[in-house]
């Protein structure tokens, strides 16, 4: 018998949460005129498109939308990692011991076991 996958919009509304930091970017932004973009969209409409995938307080994606967030002082909404695997029956403990606790590797590992349409929409694909 196969198990159906829930809808993204359902898993990511059910996992969201939303804080004002908390989070330790990836990286340092890359492209300041995409940061500048971002930040502009945000101070006029908040918040819109995937939540940044996190692993407790490390952000996986979203190091130009968090500071941008950031300097605009919009919450920043994210999933934690551990509760998006869960919900696609994957252990993400597992995968970060399968790979040796390096929580870049292990995004990278999750990207190949979710489903396609969530790993876009959360913008795993783009490492």
């Amino acid at each position: 018998m196969q198990t159906e996958t829930p809808p993204l919009a359902e898993v990511l509304d059910d996992l969201t949460e939303t804080s004002e930091g908390g989070i330790q970017p990836a990286h340092t932004p890359t492209d300041p005129a995409h940061l500048a973009a971002i930040r502009w969209s945000m101070e006029m409409d908040g918040w819109i498109g995937a939540p940044l995938l996190v692993d407790g307080e490390q952000a996986l994606t979203g190091s130009h939308r968090f500071y941008a967030a950031q300097a605009a002082e919009v919450d920043i909404p994210r999933v934690q990692a551990a509760d998006l695997a869960a919900a696609y029956g994957l252990d993400w403990a597992g995968i970060l011991a399968d790979n040796d606790d390096d929580w870049y590797r292990a995004g990278i590992a999750l990207t190949a076991l979710l489903p396609a349409d969530v790993v876009e929409y959360l913008g795993l694909d783009l490492h």
